[in-house]
């Protein structure tokens, strides 16, 4: 009786282990272009008209994701570009600049946007800062980097810096496929 006791514990165990090992697996599951974007909760969002939003919320908006940390120079490099797109583009497409970084908190975030917007006072994009959603989506690997989403929230591309020019930013608006190069270093499951 005793054997079977401890038998049916560890199986007990070993089922507990392989959930939560699935559970986790599919929440740091590495999207894919062609891959529909769930309806994510971005919470504290910075230098926007609310602190919280879904991406549901930019209706008949494409949608860039742009995922910096204040470390990368690279990015915030960037930032005056990808806001005059969005500006340009402000009907048909939504910036969203996605921090995730660990070294990064709230605090220095905030720190680091109010420095910026002293030398660039019209600077308006949106900052998420440190999602548990958009974790999901990328967590890891080198900065800056893309995510390209239509209209109908499916992946068109991922992509580093070098493809975000004028003329992909027009197809994406236009709801024309992009066939762009997969970011290098970025791999698909």
């Amino acid at each position: 009786m005793i054997k079977k006791i401890t038998a049916l514990a560890v199986m007990a165990v070993l089922c507990l282990q392989i959930t939560a090992s699935a559970q986790k697996k599919a929440i740091t599951k590495t999207y894919q272009i062609g891959d529909k974007v769930p309806d994510i909760q971005l919470n504290g969002i910075l230098n926007h008209s609310t602190t919280q939003t879904k991406l549901s919320d930019f209706k008949n908006k494409a949608i860039l994701l742009d995922f910096w940390a204040t470390w990368c120079g690279s990015c915030i490099k960037s930032f005056p570009k990808m806001d005059s797109v969005e500006k340009q583009f402000s009907k048909n497409l939504q910036v969203l600049l996605i921090n995730n970084s660990n070294r990064d908190d709230l605090a220095k975030v905030k720190t680091f946007l109010e420095k910026f917007k002293t030398e660039h006072p019209n600077f308006s994009l949106p900052i998420v800062i440190g999602n548990e959603a958009t974790k999901t989506l990328y967590s890891s690997g080198s900065l800056p980097h893309y995510i390209w989403i239509g209209y109908d929230r499916k992946i068109k591309a991922i992509t580093g810096p070098e493809e975000v020019i004028h003329t992909n930013i027009e197809r994406l608006v236009a709801g024309l496929p992009l066939n762009l190069p997969l970011k290098e270093g970025y791999h698909e499951e």
